[in-house]
């Protein structure tokens, strides 16, 4: 979404990353891409190791398990958060396709 978003239209990536596997896409559609470019001022990346430290946090410290695309806007408040100061602040979380035998994964990549 991130290239799309730059382009102004869908754009076909030749290589994702499928770790963050319900947001893994090679290319956006065209109704979401017309939406984000209608309602969003800008597209926060975060890295895989960012959502695995963000998914390790909400689990250890609230008992929440998410699978990892329900983790990317948590992981992103880091990034943002002189810019969302004092401001009040929503994150979606979701999906709880997360099996246990990942957390070994999880764990490592959170400390890249």
């Amino acid at each position: 979404m991130k290239a799309a978003f730059a382009e102004g239209h869908p754009v076909t990536l030749e290589n994702i990353d499928t770790f963050v596997d319900g947001a893994a896409v090679a290319r956006a559609g065209n109704i979401t891409c017309k939406v984000c470019r209608e309602v969003l001022d800008d597209i926060v990346t975060v890295s895989d190791a960012e959502v695995c430290r963000s998914l390790l946090e909400l689990y250890n410290a609230k008992g929440i398990v998410l699978e990892p695309a329900g983790a990317p806007s948590v992981a992103a408040l880091e990034l943002c958060k002189d810019m969302i100061a004092g401001k009040n602040v929503c994150c979606i979380i979701s999906g709880g396709n997360n099996d246990v035998a990942r957390i070994q994964d999880i764990q490592r990549r959170a400390q890249i």
